[in-house]
């Protein structure tokens, strides 16, 4: 509805005579979802990537395995620099994530 009274306002021709009555409110988002794959879809994955044979394959299974573990975004992965990955605690920095927020996500033994 915000989308539209802007766009009626910049358009010459209005169909509405005011202001947005939208301007004053506020709606909070919740964009989180939560998926996980079960125990069965991870071993099917692994499976799947074992047969997995290009160029760079094995940088990709490692890849898809870290982000398996991690639950992180592929984009937040590619990311990564040796600085914030902190092996000897356990633990990696993903920084300026989605929501723009640094990250600390521990590492599990196979991550």
């Amino acid at each position: 509805i915000h989308s539209y009274f802007n766009k009626n306002e910049q358009n010459k021709k209005k169909k509405y005579k005011g202001d947005n009555p939208t301007h004053s409110v506020s709606v909070e988002v919740n964009n989180e979802r939560k998926v996980y794959l079960s125990e069965e879809q991870c071993a099917r994955l692994f499976e799947a990537m074992s047969k997995y044979d290009a160029v760079n394959s094995e940088m990709a299974k490692l890849a898809v395995m870290f982000a398996t573990y991690t639950g992180r975004r592929r984009g937040e992965i590619f990311a990564l620099t040796w600085d914030t990955v902190h092996q000897d605690q356990g633990y990696v920095v993903f920084e300026k994530t989605k929501n723009g927020e640094d990250v600390i996500t521990p590492l599990s033994p196979p991550a």
